[in-house]
């Protein structure tokens, strides 16, 4: 999965890409598209149950929660995303 994001850090305009890189669990059988797909929706949903999510209402996921918590939550379930410059 691929994503193009665009913003101004300190006065300059930023252009980067995340991938994220993901394959087949063969301990669980779980496949790359149940991982990236489960996994998002599981992080957030537990991270409102534990009072992280900072916005509420209808929000867009990158503006209601910390991105570093989000991404060490991925990391630890193997989903490793690759930031680069488009």
């Amino acid at each position: 999965m691929q994503r193009d994001f665009a913003g101004v850090a300190a006065g300059l305009e930023k252009r980067f890409r995340y991938d994220i890189v993901d394959k087949l669990d063969p301990r669980t059988g779980l496949s790359a598209m149940m991982r990236t797909t489960a996994f998002p929706a599981s992080i957030i949903a537990q991270m409102m149950a534990r009072g992280d999510v900072l916005e509420r209402g209808a929000t867009p996921q990158e503006k209601a929660i910390d991105p570093d918590k989000f991404v060490a939550e991925l990391d630890r379930r193997n989903s490793k995303i690759r930031i680069s410059e488009p």
